[in-house]
Order: C-alpha cells, then sequence, then structure tokens
C-alpha cells in the first residue's frame, strides 16, 4: 500500500494524507461490494431491530 500511496503522491501532486484517505476509501468500497448480501436476518432474528442491535452492544460491552 505504501507503494500504491506514493505513486499516486507523485502523479497527482496530492498531499500523502489525502492519498491515504482515499486509499482507504477505496479499501472500504471494495469490502463493502465483496460483502453485499451476506447477511441473513434469518440467521440473526435476535437482531432484527435497532433495539434489539443495542441491547446486544450494551450486553457485549458489559462483558469486556
Amino acid at each position: 500500500m505504501c507503494e500504491d500511496v506514493l505513486d499516486l503522491y507523485d502523479k497527482r501532486n496530492e498531499s500523502v494524507e489525502a492519498t491515504v484517505s482515499h486509499l482507504t476509501c477505496l479499501e472500504l468500497l471494495s469490502v463493502l461490494r465483496e460483502t453485499s448480501g451476506v447477511w441473513e436476518l434469518t440467521d440473526h432474528p435476535d437482531l432484527a431491530t435497532p433495539e434489539d442491535v443495542n441491547h446486544w452492544l450494551t450486553q457485549l460491552r458489559l462483558t469486556r
């Protein structure tokens, strides 16, 4: 990734920070595309509502 950053930095005269931010966004988009549709509500009926998710997160945080 460092080589990619330097290549983009040299070609566009952008700041390294802006280039890293852009590459991070591209990587995130790639992951989101690859994992789209993986979650099935039927696999997790206990997390069907926002309230269910909040409860699960609260319990998770309490156990750490």
